[in-house]
């Protein structure tokens, strides 16, 4: 698919997982904090890509609860247009002890906005906090 850029797009889909009111961020090997992410495979519904992306790049198994939207992302070569979901942890995979505290961070709500490497997905979070917090406080 092309766009007025003429660049390709691809399409991901991550989510903003939340585990006990705090929320994993991913710390990716060149040392970017991001939420976790992926490409959507052939024939997958980007729901199916988000619980399995944030799986394996977590060690998380989560389950969606809130639609948030797409975060376009326009990059030298390419336009990601990622499917974002609210997503809460259901258990916890045997994967979970190698990523905690090594590429996965659990983080106060409060104190996301300071740690994301990139504009886009700062920006992304800004506008969704309140509905963030709001789900989270009641659940």
């Amino acid at each position: 698919m092309e766009n007025s850029f003429n660049l390709p797009i691809i399409y991901q889909a991550g989510g903003i997982v939340y585990v006990n009111k705090r929320i994993a961020i991913r710390r990716t090997k060149k040392g970017e904090w991001v939420f976790p992410k992926g490409h959507i495979e052939a024939n997958e519904d980007p729901e199916v890509t988000a619980i399995r992306e944030i799986a394996e790049e977590t060690g998380l198994e989560a389950k969606i609860e809130l639609y948030l939207g797409i975060n376009e992302i326009l990059l030298a070569n390419k336009i990601l247009k990622v499917h974002m979901y609210l997503m809460a942890n259901k258990s916890y995979l045997p994967s979970w002890p190698f990523h905690l505290g090594k590429d996965v961070f659990l983080v106060d709500a409060r104190d996301v906005s300071r740690i994301l490497t990139f504009q886009n997905q700062l920006k992304f979070w800004q506008f969704n906090f309140d509905t963030i917090s709001k789900f989270i406080d009641n659940h």
